[in-house]
C-alpha cells in the first residue's frame, strides 16, 4: 500500500511540475533575449533606450518585433552601423516606441478592426503616441505603415502581451522627410551611390568627362536609368559621337518609381507611357506584369528598379538607349516594338516606300494597341483588316502630312484659328482636324485629332526625313464613315446594338432609352461607358423611378468615355480617399468603388456589376444589379 501511494504522489508531483504554469512564462523581452539568434538585437536596442520596465513589467503590451534580420537590413539601407544607431539612445527610444502598442492585440483583432474602416486604412496609437497604420491584404496578411513590411510571425503569447515578428524596421512619422525616407540616415546622392559601384564604372566616367555628374549629385529630383559596363561594351559599335546625347536620354526629371510609372499610366489610361528627358526628348515606356519597366520601344528592360536615393531613384538596365535620329521614318518604325503591326500594314500597302523617301513627312502613328482595339471595335481580326489593303491604305494615307510638322508648330497654327479647328492636308488629299486642349499645367497640352478624342501622346520622334508622333487610335477618314460618323468596313456594333442583342437582360431598359430619345446617343460614335440595369433590376424600382425625372436618371448610368472595369479598377486603386468619382452624361458625380474579385460597386448604394465589359464600337456595357438615382 505504501508503495502505491509514494508511487502515486510520485506521478502527481511529475504531472505538476510538466504543466506549464502562469509563472513559468516570460515576459516580451525576456522572450527576446531567450531567442536570441532572432531577437537579440531587438533585446538589446531595448535594454539601451531603457525599455526594459515596460517590456518586463504588468503590460499587457504588443509589440512588432524586427528580426535581427530585418534590422541589418535597415541599417544597411540607410548607410549606418550598429554602433552609429547605439550611440544615439534617444533616436533608438523613439525607433522601438513606433513598435510598442498598448493593450494586447492578436492578427485576428487587428484584421478584424481593418475590416471595419471604410476608408480601408487602420491607425493605431504606438506607445510614442504616433498613429501606425496597418492594411490587411486579401491573402489575410498584416502590412504596416504603408512600408510593405509584413507580419510573417503572429501571436507569440507572453505573460504581459503579444510578439508579432516582422520583416523590417517602422520608421515613424517624426522620423521621415516628406520622400518617407530616414532623416537621419547618411544622406547620398545618385553620382554617390553610382561612383560606389563597380558596375556602373563606364557610365560614371562618361557622366564625368561630359559634365553630367552635377546632375547626378544635384538635389533632384531625377530619375536615372543606369546601363552597366557590359552594357555599354555591347553598344560600343553603334555609339554616335555625341555621347551627351546618349547619356541625357537616360535622365528624367522627377522621382520616377515603379509606382509613380504605373500610376501614370492607370490616369491616362494607356499601356505606353511617356518621359522628356534631361536632354529635351522623349522616351516611351511600359510596365510588364512582374514590374518591370521596358523603354522606348528599344526592348531595353530594367533588371532592377526603385533603388531609391536623397536626389531620386535609379533602375538599372542591361542595355544602352540609343538616339532614333540617325533612321528614316521606315527605319524607325522597323526598329520599334511599339509599332510593328503598323510596320506589317505599312508593307502590306507598299507604303513604306513612301517613308524611306527624302521629302518631309510627318506621321501620325498608331501603336500595336490602337490598332488591336479597332480589330475589337469592328468585330475584325488583324488578318481581316491586312486582307483589305484598299481600305488600309486609305487608312494610312490619312495618317501622314506633307511636311514636317512638329507638336509647337501645331500648337501655333491651331492658336491661329478663329473657329477653333486647323485642318491640315493628308497624303489621302482628305482634311484632318486637329484641336489642342490647354489643361491647367503645361504639361496638360493634348493635340486632339478628327474629332475622336485620339491624341498625341508620343510626339516629336525625329528622324532624317520627317517626323512620327505616336497616336493610341486609329485615325477614320471621311471618306471611310457613313453620314453618321462610322465607320463603313468592319462592323460597327453600337451600344445600342449590344442592349437589343440581349432582350431578356435589356429590353426594359431599351424601350426607356427610345421612349426618352436617348437612343441615338448611344448609337453613335462617341465612347461612353454605361452601367445597364437590367430587367430584374428596372422592375424591383418601379415605385422609385415613378413621378422620377427619366432622363436625369437614364443620363446618371452614362458616362463619356470608355471604362473597361480593369480601367475602373486601376483608377480606383489611385485614390486616397477610397471613392473613385466620374461625371456622368447629367452632370453629376458618380462614386466607383471595386472590391478585390474586380467587382464594380456603385454610388454606395449597394449596386454592383453582375456582367462586365460588353464591348461595343463607340463604349462599354456593363451590367448592374440596381438602378441608381441622381
Amino acid at each position: 500500500m505504501y508503495n502505491l501511494k509514494m508511487r502515486a504522489m510520485i506521478i502527481l508531483v511529475i504531472a505538476l511540475v510538466a504543466i506549464p504554469t502562469f509563472a513559468q512564462r516570460r515576459s516580451i523581452l525576456e522572450q527576446a533575449e531567450r531567442d536570441a539568434q532572432t531577437f537579440g538585437t531587438f533585446a538589446e536596442l531595448a535594454n539601451l533606450a531603457g525599455l526594459g520596465d515596460i517590456l518586463n513589467g504588468d503590460g499587457p503590451y504588443t509589440v512588432l518585433m524586427p528580426t535581427n534580420d530585418g534590422i541589418n537590413t535597415f541599417l544597411a539601407n540607410n548607410g549606418l552601423t550598429a554602433e552609429d544607431l547605439t550611440a544615439d539612445p534617444a533616436l533608438v527610444r523613439t525607433l522601438l516606441d513606433y513598435h510598442i502598442l498598448a493593450g494586447q492585440f492578436s492578427a485576428a483583432d487587428i484584421t478584424t478592426a481593418y475590416g471595419g474602416q471604410s476608408d480601408g486604412v487602420l491607425e493605431l496609437a504606438t506607445l510614442g503616441g504616433e498613429q501606425l497604420t496597418v492594411q490587411v491584404d486579401t491573402l489575410g496578411t498584416v502590412l504596416l505603415g504603408g512600408s510593405g513590411i509584413a507580419v510573417f510571425l503572429p501571436d507569440q503569447i507572453v505573460e504581459n502581451g503579444v510578439i508579432h515578428a516582422i520583416s523590417g524596421v517602422l520608421l515613424p512619422p517624426s522620423l521621415t522627410d516628406d520622400q518617407g525616407l530616414a532623416t537621419f540616415r547618411v544622406k547620398e546622392t545618385i553620382a554617390d551611390l553610382l561612383s560606389g559601384a563597380p558596375e556602373f564604372s563606364t557610365l560614371v566616367q562618361a557622366a564625368s568627362d561630359n559634365g553630367l555628374v552635377e546632375a547626378l549629385a544635384g538635389d533632384g529630383p531625377i530619375t536615372v536609368f543606369a546601363p552597366t559596363n557590359d552594357a555599354f561594351l555591347l553598344s560600343q559599335s553603334n555609339m554616335p559621337e555625341d555621347i551627351v546625347s546618349v547619356l541625357s536620354l537616360h535622365v528624367v526629371p522627377g522621382r520616377w518609381t515603379v509606382q509613380a510609372l504605373g500610376d501614370k499610366l492607370a490616369v491616362e489610361r494607356r499601356d505606353i507611357g511617356t518621359l522628356e528627358t534631361l536632354g529635351g526628348t522623349t522616351i516611351t515606356y511600359q510596365i510588364t506584369p512582374d514590374g518591370a519597366i521596358l523603354l522606348n520601344g528599344q526592348g531595353i528592360s530594367t533588371f532592377t528598379t526603385d533603388v531609391v536615393v536623397d536626389n531620386g531613384v535609379i533602375h538599372y538596365i542591361g542595355s544602352v538607349m540609343l538616339p532614333q535620329r540617325d533612321n528614316t521614318l521606315a527605319e524607325y518604325i522597323r526598329d520599334s516594338s511599339d509599332f510593328t503591326i503598323l510596320e506589317a500594314v505599312l508593307d502590306a500597302t507598299n507604303l513604306m516606300s513612301a517613308l524611306e523617301g527624302e521629302d518631309a513627312l510627318t506621321v501620325l502613328a498608331p501603336t500595336d494597341d490602337a490598332f488591336e482595339a479597332l480589330a475589337t471595335r469592328l468585330n475584325v481580326t488583324l488578318d481581316d483588316l491586312l486582307a483589305s489593303p484598299d481600305v488600309l491604305s486609305t487608312v494610312l494615307q490619312f495618317h501622314v502630312l506633307e511636311g514636317d510638322f512638329p507638336s509647337n508648330d501645331i500648337v501655333t497654327l491651331y492658336s491661329a484659328e478663329a473657329d477653333n479647328v486647323l485642318e491640315l492636308t493628308t497624303l489621302s488629299g482628305e482634311e484632318l482636324t486637329l484641336q489642342v486642349d490647354t489643361g491647367e499645367e503645361p504639361d496638360d497640352l493634348a493635340i486632339i485629332l478628327n474629332r475622336q478624342g485620339i491624341d498625341v501622346f508620343l510626339p516629336d520622334v525625329i528622324t532624317t526625313n520627317g517626323r512620327i508622333h505616336g497616336l493610341p487610335g486609329v485615325l477614320i477618314p471621311p471618306s471611310l464613315r457613313d453620314e453618321q460618323g462610322r465607320p463603313t468596313f468592319g462592323t460597327f456594333t453600337s451600344i445600342m446594338d449590344v442592349l437589343n442583342r440581349d432582350q431578356a437582360s435589356f429590353s426594359s431598359l431599351v424601350g426607356l432609352l427610345e421612349d426618352n430619345g436617348l437612343s441615338s446617343v448611344l448609337a453613335g460614335t462617341d465612347q461612353f461607358t454605361v452601367f445597364a440595369p437590367t430587367n430584374g433590376a428596372l422592375l424591383a424600382a418601379t415605385d422609385d423611378l415613378t413621378g422620377a425625372d427619366i432622363v436625369s436618371v437614364l443620363q446618371f448610368h452614362v458616362v463619356p468615355g470608355r471604362y473597361t472595369a480593369e480601367d475602373l479598377d486601376n483608377l480606383f486603386d489611385l485614390e486616397a480617399d477610397n471613392i473613385l468619382e466620374l461625371t456622368t452624361v447629367n452632370g453629376e458625380e458618380l462614386w466607383i468603388q471595386t472590391d478585390d474579385a474586380g467587382n464594380i460597386i456603385l454610388n454606395a448604394q449597394g449596386i454592383t456589376s453582375t456582367v462586365v465589359n460588353l464591348g461595343a464600337s463607340n463604349g462599354i456595357v456593363h451590367a448592374i444589379s440596381g438602378v441608381m438615382l441622381p
